[in-house]
């Protein structure tokens, strides 16, 4: 016949082994839950123009890539909320510039690996809208042969101090303290009034983003770390006369 023996248990001794029982199957879970990667500025099978903004989790910085049977490169991550962000770039096209789907598969510094599988597009398309539509003109010297831009642009313009109106400005950081006038965004940031305009080619036309910038690096709101002017919004308008025609607008 078994014998059993009664333990006897202090309350707090009863809560400390149940909040040490939890925090072993807290760090357990955490051990179980898988690296991943998620495509921020698209879906992963519509990536356009070789380059995509990416999310890991459950990876630790510095982190590393590598795409394909490619090189391994390091890759610079912004720590947003524990939730790593990071531009990618270097994603290949198929032959006669066809959509190619290919692994990335990330590694941090512990060792720990991710995958994930991206198709990256031409950017002058198509990537879900079917054959292009022939004849096309591409007007404009700014343009090669497949309606892309040989060189993205860049303008930029500020509101100077005491002033109204946006005024151009060649370089914007010749500017000094003071030169401008500030703005506030939406998100309550008090930021100088200074404008890049990026004017580009995207899918055999053109597009213009305006964004407010920091006049002392103007292209800091690039990559995974952007700019406090940069709220993550984006207003897009139609232009006016938007009539049928066969070729690139301005």
């Amino acid at each position: 016949m078994r014998a059993y023996r009664r333990v006897a248990m202090t309350v707090p001794a009863a809560l400390a082994l149940f909040a040490l029982l939890a925090l072993n199957l807290t760090s357990v879970a955490d051990a179980q839950t898988p690296p991943t990667i998620e495509v921020l500025s698209g879906r992963a099978d519509q990536v356009v123009g070789g380059d995509a903004l990416i999310a890991v989790t459950g990876m630790d910085a510095p982190l590393q890539a590598a795409i394909g049977d490619g090189p391994v490169v390091d890759l610079a991550a912004v720590d947003h909320d524990g939730v790593l962000q990071a531009k990618l770039t270097g994603l290949l096209l198929g032959d006669g510039r066809s959509p190619l789907t290919q692994t990335v598969t990330l590694t941090d510094v512990d060792g720990d690996t991710a995958t994930i599988e991206v198709t990256n597009h031409p950017t002058e398309g198509p990537v879900f809208s079917g054959q292009h539509i022939q004849p096309w003109n591409c007007s404009g010297a700014a343009y090669d042969p497949l309606c892309n831009y040989t060189q993205t642009q860049y303008t930029f313009s500020y509101v100077p101090a005491g002033g109204s109106s946006l005024q151009a400005v060649a370089d914007p950081t010749t500017l000094q303290e003071g030169d401008w006038e500030t703005t506030v965004t939406d998100e309550g940031n008090e930021v100088p009034f200074v404008v890049r305009q990026e004017t580009g080619a995207l899918d055999r036309d053109q597009y213009r983003i305006a964004s407010l910038v920091d006049p002392a690096d103007p292209f800091a709101m690039d990559g995974a770390d952007p700019y406090e002017g940069f709220n993550g919004k984006l207003a897009l308008s139609h232009g006016a006369s938007c009539d049928t025609s066969y070729g690139t607008a301005s």
